[in-house]
């Protein structure tokens, strides 16, 4: 295999073709590629060195026989005209490396770029006209896929004509690149290609058959709607998300939608919010309002009055009013806010908490 040639390494000969350069190793790139696809070393009848033939001939032999070949005119059979049965070349015509197959002359470019010269731009083009529209018997969804590119499509069609001259405009105006602009004539061929006045086009028909063909939809849909020809019928996602959000909040339900796309959308006094700025205000606004009606409509699970968790978002506990007293108390004072009624036994008060302590005795007895 060739490999980098190295900068300061002098110049050689190929050993196989005597082909003179910067040469990577014995043979030059030609003469590895030939040995690669015949392997194997025999006598070269042309010039009778052993080294990789084919035919009996070896590349050098080869590449002579076709020089002489051109020099006379190219003959019927080329090369094997000249490498007949048995015979030795006379001499050979050395060369440089990779400058074999260079001519002096080149043929002078007409065109910008290497191959295939630009197609012209299509020819300014109005809306065509019509003198009547034949009205739709019912509306029927229309399928995209038994048209392609070679069968069904009608290049003459007026609408198309218009609409490869827009697109045109348009991505001279954009800068879309060269791919950008055949996927879109691409899309339009298939789209348009049996339109006729009246005839109207769902995003939701055409996006499946330009996503299985890899072609942006949203390109050839601006081509479409500066035609007037597109129907939009794509439910925003924010509708779908709202909708999600407002689950289980049927008493205000109107009122927090029409607030939400408000601050969505904005109004004919408010102005709509940033993307990011309404998404954050949205999602904690109906959170909270979640978390209300929930706690709201929840039964009380015990006497407590208080709810957690409270509704503020603090993570502070509340305290509990059935929380027992501490078990470091041994004795407990009466209220001194009591004024009705005698006064309360500690002890009695203690084991009716649960928290044990001193067994009846007389004197409380006596006190009750």
């Amino acid at each position: 295999m060739t490999g980098r040639v190295s900068h300061p390494k002098p110049p050689t000969s190929c050993t196989g073709c005597y082909a003179g350069g910067a040469l990577s190793g014995r043979f030059c790139s030609s003469c590895w590629v030939f040995k690669h696809d015949h392997p194997g070393e025999a006598g070269c009848i042309g010039c009778g060195r052993v080294l990789a033939v084919k035919d009996g001939f070896c590349r050098l032999c080869w590449r002579q026989a076709s020089a002489e070949s051109d020099a006379a005119g190219g003959l019927p059979r080329g090369a094997l005209s000249i490498l007949g049965p048995g015979r030795r070349l006379a001499h050979h015509q050395l060369f440089f490396d990779r400058m074999k197959l260079r001519r002096a002359e080149g043929p002078v470019r007409t065109h910008d770029r290497r191959g295939r010269p630009r197609k012209p731009p299509p020819a300014p083009t109005a809306r065509p006209a019509c003198l009547y529209t034949q009205a739709m018997l019912f509306d029927a969804r229309r399928d995209f896929t038994c048209v392609t590119e070679r069968v069904g499509a009608e290049p003459a069609n007026p609408w198309l004509a218009w609409a490869h001259y827009l697109a045109f405009r348009r991505g001279e105006a954009r800068g879309w690149t060269r791919r950008a602009r055949f996927g879109v004539q691409r899309g339009l061929v298939l789209l348009l290609s049996q339109h006729a006045e009246g005839d109207t086009i769902a995003y939701s028909e055409m996006f499946p058959v330009l996503r299985a063909l890899d072609i942006g939809a949203e390109r050839v849909a601006e081509v479409l709607e500066e035609m007037e020809v597109l129907v939009d019928d794509r439910r925003p996602a924010f509708d779908d998300w709202l909708e999600r959000k407002l689950d289980g909040l049927a008493p205000i339900c109107r009122e927090v939608e029409a607030w939400q796309r408000v601050l969505h959308n904005g109004g004919p006094r408010t102005r709509a919010r940033d993307r990011s700025t309404a998404l954050r205000s949205q999602t904690a606004t109906l959170e909270r309002l979640r978390v209300d009606r929930q706690l709201e409509e929840a039964p009380p699970t015990g006497p407590t009055p208080f709810t957690w968790p409270p509704c503020s978002g603090s993570t502070r506990r509340p305290p509990s009013v059935t929380q027992p007293p501490p078990a470091s108390s041994s004795r407990l004072r009466p209220s001194r806010t009591a004024t009705a009624g005698p006064p309360m036994n500690p002890t009695i008060h203690a084991e009716s908490l649960g928290q044990g302590g001193a067994t009846d005795s007389d004197g409380d007895r006596r006190r009750l």
